[in-house]
């Protein structure tokens, strides 16, 4: 954490922690001890260090409610660091009860390997870039078509997380915010 606030001085946090998840539910959402009293806002990243581990979506007062990158509804620009190819990271219901992500729509013949980086890209201001959303598990040819998809394990074990970070503020995001107001 205080190498990501060194490197980037323009981002604010709000430190807080889990004071609530759903049993039925255990890696998709969470409650978190922080609200509006401490500028949270909805679409604010969440952070464990470097890696990111969801989005606020929705904020009262004193708490918070986070969708972890494991919830299918969540998404994010992304990019294989040594590669260099980009797209976005989502999740289905089948992989996310395997703690498991995907970066789909990549040519058969992509160039993404077991091991590699996946970085938020930071295209369309939600998330800056450069955050770590994991790391390649396999990459998967489509049976019906052309595209092949990348397996990714979050760099975030979500049973142990008790302690994040909320980005409340960084350079780019309040365009993004406006035009999703």
């Amino acid at each position: 954490f205080l190498e990501l606030k060194k490197e980037h001085e323009d981002y604010e946090f709000v430190s807080a922690s889990i004071i609530g998840r759903n049993p039925t539910d255990l890696f998709y959402t969470f409650t978190l001890n922080k609200g509006t009293s401490n500028d949270v806002s909805v679409n604010d990243p969440v952070l464990y260090g470097k890696y990111l581990v969801g989005v606020v979506t929705s904020v009262s007062v004193t708490q918070c409610t986070v969708s972890s990158v494991l919830n299918p509804q969540v998404s994010a620009s992304a990019y294989e660091v040594r590669s260099r190819e980009s797209g976005f990271v989502e999740t289905t219901a089948e992989l996310s009860k395997q703690g498991l992500l995907r970066l789909p729509g990549l040519d058969r013949t992509t160039a993404i390997s077991p091991g590699g980086i996946v970085c938020t890209s930071g295209t369309g201001g939600i998330y800056p870039r450069d955050l770590i959303i994991g790391m390649v598990r396999e990459v998967v040819s489509g049976s019906q078509d052309i595209s092949s998809y990348a397996v990714i394990e979050p760099g975030v074990d979500f049973t142990q997380l008790q302690d994040v970070f909320i980005l409340v503020d960084f350079e780019g995001q309040s365009s993004a915010a406006e035009d999703d107001g």
